[in-house]
């Protein structure tokens, strides 16, 4: 599974968590692994809005590609942490009414 890399910056004890590839795929915690979960579950979000969208998803660079990037060396340097997040799955998911099942519409 590809892997996404993921910054995490802290300030004033809260971890926020970004993801150079993602602009605007974001959030923060109280603690690392929590902003890990959360930015975790921020990206798989993000991805299946810009699959629903039919936006095209990018290719996640390497650490050595952003390293390089001008873009993206000041937010490198700051960074407490630098994660590998795995890519969620990107298949878009059918659409299923809430309470479909209830109702004996066939969707499980």
């Amino acid at each position: 599974m590809p892997r996404v890399i993921a910054l995490i910056h802290q300030s004033a004890g809260v971890f926020g968590i970004s993801f150079p590839d993602f602009p605007g795929c974001i959030c923060s915690a109280d603690s690392l692994d929590e902003a890990v979960r959360r930015g975790t579950r921020a990206l798989s979000r993000h991805l299946a809005a810009m699959v629903e969208d039919g936006l095209a998803v990018p290719e996640p660079r390497p650490l050595s590609a952003l390293r390089v990037d001008p873009d993206f060396a000041e937010d490198i340097v700051e960074a407490v942490r630098i994660v590998p997040v795995e890519l969620p799955d990107l298949e878009p998911r059918p659409f299923v009414p809430a309470g479909a099942a209830r109702i004996g519409l066939g969707w499980h």
